[in-house]
């Protein structure tokens, strides 16, 4: 049965969706087999793995507002060799579609747990808020992995999140767990990155990963995400294709424990 990593942060631009592209592409190179499912409206996931929403004739919105849809009527396959459900636009509409359903929160979890025996890992990317997607993806998964920008915005938006984190635990599903929080954009040269860093490992200790993703030049990752390309993949020798190789590694060893 895989591990299901829910990816999630508050704020916008941390590089939430770019960390699950490279992550998912480094346990692929690793010979792990990897789902990654896209529950973001904007559907960033979907075309950063080269897949067009346009030509899809079901997506998320299907899986989660239809109950005879299945996971495995809408998985696509992908250049990475990452198997991904995808998202469009019709996810905007997804709170009002199944606002009914009684533990409409467990929704994925219904569909996702049958489907994904057969992988090792699944990620999910969540938008940055806490709608019912969200709330659907911590309901279906095991781990919360939280990507922390070194801004002072990013770091107080970490209270919604654990607060969102332990009402699911409560509420919806009692073994999830924390992973953890890994620092992204990172600058050494500026001396608030390196303060706040210091303060992000203070405060979360153990559950804060050594590697840290260093901001670097968009022109590579943008190039990557016009042909639908993990950065691991399409610039193997950058710093963050090394970066998140490093962090792969860092996260497997801790889901293995």
């Amino acid at each position: 049965m895989a591990k299901i990593i829910c990816l999630a942060q508050s704020k916008g631009g941390t590089s939430k969706t770019s960390s699950v592209i490279n992550i998912a592409a480094c346990l692929v190179q690793q010979g792990y087999k990897v789902l990654a499912v896209d529950l973001d409206m904007q559907a960033n996931l979907t075309t950063g793995l080269g897949i067009d929403p346009a030509n899809l004739e079901q997506t998320m919105h299907a899986l989660l507002t239809n109950p005879k849809v299945k996971a495995e009527h809408i998985v696509v396959k992908t250049q990475e060799k990452i198997d991904l459900l995808p998202a469009d636009v019709d996810l905007s509409t997804v709170e009002f579609s199944i606002k009914e359903i009684a533990g409409r929160e467990k929704i994925l979890a219904r569909k996702l747990r049958p489907f994904v025996g057969d992988y090792d890992f699944c990620l999910i990317d969540t938008p940055p808020s806490f709608a019912i997607t969200t709330l659907n993806a911590l309901s279906a998964s095991d781990l919360l992995l939280s990507p922390i920008q070194p801004e002072p915005f990013c770091l107080r938006g970490m209270k919604n999140l654990i607060q969102t984190f332990e009402l699911i635990r409560d509420v919806a599903n009692p073994y999830l767990e924390m992973l953890g929080v890994f620092i992204t954009l990172y600058q050494n040269n500026l001396l608030a990155h390196r303060e706040l860093a210091e303060t992000i490992r203070q405060d979360w200790g153990d559950k804060a990963f050594e590697t840290v993703i260093r901001r670097r030049s968009g022109i590579e990752m943008a190039e990557a995400t016009a042909i639908g390309r993990s950065i691991v993949n399409y610039k193997p020798s950058s710093d963050l294709a090394h970066d998140y190789s490093a962090l792969t590694k860092e996260i497997v060893n801790r889901v293995q424990a």
